[in-house]
């Protein structure tokens, strides 16, 4: 058996959660026809891929989620392009004190996913 490639997460508002064709604890197994067994290896055929890539995918048992919603006022500013531990800085999202930020996913406990939603809420936090 092979190490078996696994999704971790799926970035709010990208292509592929708009498709809702993956999902976390899906099992990547092959790229147009490749055995995939290494992230390497996945990234190397995706890259390379032209037009469409075909993926087998082994899927987790989906159950409905639960939707809330929410928001956050923002207390201080925040520039990812300063922050250290940022693991990719081109997905991190500024923003200033008073903007208010949509979750949009705390899967991960250390980076949520949030959106910029100043125009979104009609009432004011105190």
């Amino acid at each position: 058996m092979f190490p078996r490639i696994v999704v971790e997460r799926i970035m709010a508002g990208s292509r592929i959660e708009k498709q809702n064709l993956l999902a976390p604890g899906d099992i990547i197994t092959e790229v147009n026809g490749t055995i995939v067994d290494s992230p390497e290896l996945l990234q190397k055929l995706m890259k390379d891929a032209t037009g469409i890539a075909t993926l087998k995918v082994i899927p987790v048992e989906r159950s409905k989620p639960i939707i809330t919603q929410l928001y956050l006022r923002a207390f201080f500013a925040y520039d990812p392009s300063f922050d250290s531990l940022i693991p990719c800085k081109e997905a991190g999202l500024s923003f200033l004190p008073g903007d208010i930020l949509q979750v949009l996913n705390q899967d991960d406990i250390y980076w949520w996913q949030v959106k910029l939603d100043n125009f979104g809420i009609l009432c004011d936090f105190k």
